[in-house]
């Protein structure tokens, strides 16, 4: 299939998509438990961007105590802004950048689970 300007465009039938996926949920509760138990009681976020969504509504709209919404608001939006760059970079289908933010965003996970204090 050609656009007008006569470049091939994706095809209409095999689609190509660049995505990032938690490959074992389990694994990331252990790596950031205060995390975890503090965005999803519950146990029902599989992935990774998830949490830093559900962290996000939870320091905007959440009834969490003091010291975490104070927490969240001093180290979330280094995760935040790392989960929106992965997400973009995997719309532009870019994976080396996808790849090496990836590892920025779990260490800004790292950087907030330290500072959280326990529930």
């Amino acid at each position: 299939m050609y656009a007008m300007n006569g470049a091939r465009k994706m095809g209409e039938i095999l689609q190509i998509r660049v995505s990032a996926e938690t490959f074992t949920p389990e694994a990331a509760r252990k790596r950031w438990p205060v995390l975890f138990a503090l965005a999803d009681p519950e146990n029902r976020i599989q992935k990774l961007s998830a949490l830093v969504d559900r962290l996000h509504d939870l320091v905007r709209f959440g009834d969490i105590r003091p010291e975490h919404r104070q927490a969240l608001e001093t180290g979330l939006e280094p995760a935040l802004a790392a989960r929106m760059e992965l997400a973009q970079q995997l719309a532009q289908r870019q994976p080396a950048k996808a790849d090496a933010t990836s590892y920025i965003l779990e260490d800004r996970l790292d950087d907030l689970e330290k500072i959280m204090p326990a529930l």
